[in-house]
């Protein structure tokens, strides 16, 4: 293991700060979904709709008479 960790240190803490490696895999130039190219905004749409289905069935479920859309 190479790189470096920088901490944060307050009242008996210790958060992580900071961290960098010459060996990491993250690539700052993928991180992002502003890149057209790479990532469909519509995905987001499909994405909220599977995290919502638990609560529409709970909804459901309980009775209510108009469950959330998404």
């Amino acid at each position: 293991m190479s790189g470096w960790v920088k901490l944060k240190l307050y009242k008996g803490n210790a958060s992580l700060a900071g961290m960098d490696s010459p060996f990491s895999l993250y690539d700052a130039g993928l991180g992002g979904f502003s890149d057209v190219e790479t990532y469909n905004q519509q995905d987001a749409n499909g994405f909220i709709r599977c995290l919502g289905l638990p609560l529409q069935t709970r909804a459901l479920l309980l009775g209510k008479k108009n469950p959330v859309k998404f």
